[in-house]
């Protein structure tokens, strides 16, 4: 990590977005077991202003753990929907230090983003050395940054209309593993009945 925040110092307009790391450390992974989950889940960064404009450090990833559910709720209940539970998950973040730009009004993420690719496939590499564990990404924004060069990203719609299209392939991603569109906005939440042939996808895709 260390190396990584070198070099993005060296970029003037990403360094200006960086907060300080020894203020705002970067949150834990969250897992309740590293030997026994199911699936890999990627949320954008930690980067908040919850507290009145203010960044709330969070221990773990999303805050999960702590008294403050917000972040992971919506999560959690899709989570729940298809059978799963925090004992059953791995979450980390793409970017994983905080930054003074919440994400959604961060207009240079993609480009930061970019240099945190290889560091989050190392992670998950040590952690799911087979690679078969899916990767359930919350926004679409991290989809549309992970996907190869030339590689088709279909809207976030079409991809709940037709649950053929998941999982997405190694080889079209960079993290070269099975991506799984599980975004976090209320559109896509799927208790909705308009999104149950995607919940029978998701759990024919987790449990294989």
């Amino acid at each position: 990590m260390r190396e990584i925040l070198k070099e993005i110092r060296k970029i003037p307009h990403l360094n200006a977005l960086l907060s300080d790391t020894e203020k705002y450390p970067p949150p834990e992974a969250f897992c309740f077991d590293r030997n026994n989950f199911k699936v890999l889940v990627l949320g954008a960064d930690p980067s908040n202003v919850s507290d009145n404009g203010k960044t709330i450090l969070l221990r773990t990833v999303f805050g999960i753990g702590s008294g403050d559910q917000r972040y992971f709720n919506e999560i959690l209940k899709n989570l729940k929907i298809i059978d799963l539970g925090l004992e059953d998950i791995y979450v980390q973040n793409l970017i994983p230090v905080y930054m003074k730009s919440e994400t959604g009004k961060n207009k240079l993420w993609d480009e930061m983003a970019l240099h945190w690719i290889e560091y989050l496939e190392k992670e998950f590499n040590k952690i799911d050395r087979s690679r078969k564990k899916p990767v359930l990404v919350t926004a679409h924004r991290i989809l549309k940054v992970l996907m190869n060069d030339g590689e088709k990203l279909l809207r976030p719609v079409d991809y709940y209309r037709e649950p053929d299209t998941i999982p997405i392939e190694p080889q079209r991603n960079q993290l070269n593993r099975w991506l799984v569109p599980f975004y976090r906005h209320y559109k896509y939440q799927l208790g909705a009945m308009k999104w149950r042939r995607y919940r029978d996808r998701l759990r024919v895709v987790i449990v294989t």
